[in-house]
């Protein structure tokens, strides 16, 4: 597996710069030092053990400030970014360990999904999330509905509302993905859930097509 503090304390050689981010903003160093890992485990990634090796190795003569009196601090925050990718669907559970019926522990394995793949800076991410030009408060069901509006529904890639469909065809868009969100995305984003491992593999083919939808909407703008 590729180092992961390593790259990360290039971005970020003081722990006070990691720290005075907000997870979305961490979540960009985060994610572009996962990118090149085949295979990632939450203990490799969320580990005081692989932080406190990296930090004594002291990367190329770099001089990494201020990390050893705040592990759990900096784990906490880097917990708090790896939701925010996982959210955004950033990073997925690999295959392997859906179908295997095994519980969501820290040793399933996660891959950086082709999304990921596309961010190649931490500014980039950050474009990603301003694109839509909502507000910070805006997020769940709500930013569903607005973001699939019949009249007003945008993206960074464009419309997300097909204008040749029906109106009612249109609403029942904004109906479904607003339904994914609040009742697939939130329950287990605020409270344990036992899935099954089927569910849990259903779940993923609907996002997938919920996926597909939207790309479709990005490539009509481009033709």
């Amino acid at each position: 597996m590729k180092p992961i503090f390593p790259e990360l304390f290039k971005m970020l050689p003081n722990a006070d710069d990691l720290l005075n981010l907000e997870p979305e903003e961490l979540a960009g160093p985060l994610l572009i030092s996962l990118e090149k890992s085949q295979s990632i485990t939450l203990d490799y990634v969320i580990s005081s053990t692989h932080m406190s090796d990296a930090i004594q190795r002291v990367l190329h003569g770099q001089q990494i400030s201020g990390y050893s009196g705040h592990y759990d601090e900096v784990l906490k925050a880097l917990m708090e970014a790896w939701q925010w990718l996982e959210r955004e669907g950033f990073v997925a559970i690999k295959p392997p360990d859906l179908v295997s019926g095994k519980n969501f522990t820290d040793k399933t394995r996660y891959f950086v999904t082709r999304r990921g793949q596309r961010i190649e800076t931490p500014d980039a991410l950050d474009s990603y999330r301003k694109a839509g030009n909502y507000d910070e408060s805006d997020h769940g069901v709500s930013l569903m509905r607005q973001a699939f509006h019949v009249d007003t529904g945008k993206s960074d890639a464009g419309e997300l509302t097909d204008t040749e469909q029906q109106p009612a065809e249109q609403e029942a868009i904004g109906h479904l993905f607003a339904g994914a969100i609040g009742y697939c995305r939130n329950p287990l984003g605020h409270r344990e859930v036992n899935l099954s491992a089927e569910e849990a593999v259903e779940m993923v083919f609907f996002a997938s097509y919920l996926l597909r939808i939207v790309d479709s909407r990005k490539q009509s703008e481009e033709s």
